[in-house]
């Protein structure tokens, strides 16, 4: 009977112990680093990322994958994730959290293969994260994801190229990749905040384009335009007139009393966004204004293009910083969805 409530007691506290110690199974399995020539590389990755808090454990040993190496590790806020080094030297990078999520979800044990290896750490572009990989068989590819959807997207081929090299990539004109590449018309597609690219051997990459890349063309005629301070469509100057220029350039009027009113909508329906890296096509709003507010539309690149004045006044239309007005920035949104653009 003794021994038997000893070996009770004895279980219960390696419960209780088991259970104190979350992803216990991973814990300290391994080194880090361990298996590897050059362990230092792995250690300082895992130093980058934030140690056992982000990544967790490594529940094995660094071992070949693809063209190079690989640890993995689990218990961490990222869940799982890996340290990964192409060709087995030099330099290793962490893939943690949605990333390894999307690998895992999407190709498998075949990832390295289709992707390659990353060649840095994740980073913050625009507004998202990303990470570039390179070395698979679909050659440079790009997982990025957007903080407005907190969801990956790969972009890849053509359309990788012409996003990056032709448009700024997630910081440029059309933001992050809300969809995956898909066939659409007899050419590739992918859709992203600001517009979509097409892409076929013949054409290369070029925009389709969207409500938000129409009010951009719009607002940015006005403002090159002979007659910069007056509207055609208002018969009217635009000083005092901010609401009614975003509007119109969305093919609609009357929506909205005042630009604050706008934006008090907004805020209310939960759209607004008070970082300072508004996408293409976004609609920045600011306060002032003798309590009526300020709007514009956002060209991209920190740039956006309002109208100036008040009531009475003949002032052109005209670009300025998303935070270059002493009107105090709110932040922005994407015009409401029932506003069907030009």
């Amino acid at each position: 009977m003794r021994n038997t409530k000893r070996l009770l007691f004895v279980f219960l506290v390696i419960t209780l112990f088991g259970l104190l110690r979350p992803n216990a199974s991973y814990a300290a399995t391994y080194p880090v680093g361990y298996g590897s020539s050059n362990p230092t590389a792995y250690t300082a990755a895992y130093s980058r990322i934030g140690g056992a808090a982000r990544i967790g454990y490594a529940y094995n040993a660094v071992h070949g994958w693809g063209y190079g190496c690989v640890q993995d590790y689990s218990g961490g806020w990222s869940v799982k994730g890996a340290i990964m080094q192409p060709y087995c030297s030099g330099a290793a990078y962490n893939v943690v959290y949605t990333q390894w999520a999307y690998l895992e979800r999407n190709w498998g044990g075949n990832a390295a293969y289709v992707v390659g290896y990353p060649s840095g750490d994740d980073f913050r572009w625009g507004n998202g994260w990303a990470q570039h990989f390179s070395g698979g068989s679909q050659g440079a590819t790009t997982l990025a994801k957007a903080d407005q959807t907190g969801s990956v997207k790969q972009v890849w081929g053509g359309i990788r190229s012409y996003w990056i090299n032709g448009l700024g990539g997630a910081a440029g004109a059309i933001g992050y990749p809300l969809s995956e590449e898909y066939a659409w018309s007899g050419v590739r597609r992918q859709d992203f905040q600001g517009g979509s690219i097409l892409w076929d051997p013949i054409n290369k990459g070029r925009l389709l384009a969207t409500r938000e890349l129409k009010s951009v063309g719009y607002v940015t005629a006005e403002k090159s335009s002979t007659t910069p301070a007056w509207s055609e469509e208002f018969g009217r100057y635009w000083s005092g007139y901010c609401e009614g220029f975003v509007e119109i350039a969305f093919g609609t009027r009357a929506q909205f009393s005042s630009a604050i009113a706008h934006y008090n909508w907004q805020l209310s329906q939960g759209r607004i966004r008070t970082d300072t890296n508004p996408p293409a096509g976004a609609v920045v709003f600011y306060g002032g204004g003798g309590g009526w507010g300020h709007v514009g539309i956002s060209i991209g690149s920190g740039q956006v293009i309002s109208t100036q004045g008040y009531s009475g006044q003949t002032l052109p239309v005209w670009q300025h910083g998303v935070t270059g007005l002493s009107n105090p920035y709110l932040g922005w949104a994407y015009a409401p969805p029932g506003w069907p653009g030009r």
